[in-house]
């Protein structure tokens, strides 16, 4: 419940007003449940969105590899990855784990509808993904010519 207070107040102002606060929080108590289930690859990877929207990179990025060792098919993961990487801005990154996530499934629509990835609207392979033609999500052509 922190972490969807953290991502109201994040979304809701532009200088975010309480995000952080809120973030701390879940941080805590994801922390406590990894004590008592350190395999739970739900709240690892809620944990390195948490860091990473406390822009806490590290921390982040080891919670997220964890969430993927445990994970790494689920959709969820996947796009906690994405959302990770768009957070602590590796774009470049982000976009991987958006493909990677399409293609296994994810919805373009939903990417098309979040607000954390509305700044990649500029990018080709964005465009790309979110319309259906996610071959060249990347930005590598798969199939041939370009």
């Amino acid at each position: 419940m922190w972490g969807n207070l953290g991502d109201a107040r994040y979304w809701a102002s532009a200088d975010h007003s309480g995000a952080a606060e809120a973030y701390q929080r879940a941080v805590a108590l994801a922390e406590k449940k990894l004590h008592v289930n350190s395999r739970d690859a739900q709240v690892e990877r809620d944990l390195a969105l948490y860091h990473a929207m406390l822009l806490e990179r590290l921390p982040a990025l080891s919670c997220l590899q964890e969430a993927l060792r445990l994970a790494p098919r689920d959709l969820d993961t996947l796009i906690k990855a994405a959302l990770v990487h768009k957070q602590i801005g590796e774009d470049e990154q982000a976009l991987n784990w958006l493909q990677k996530a399409v293609s296994a499934g994810y919805s373009p629509a939903l990417v098309r509808d979040n607000p954390a990835f509305a700044s990649l609207a500029v990018n080709q392979s964005f465009r790309a993904l979110i319309s259906g033609n996610h071959s060249a999500g990347n930005g590598k052509n798969r199939g041939g010519s370009k």
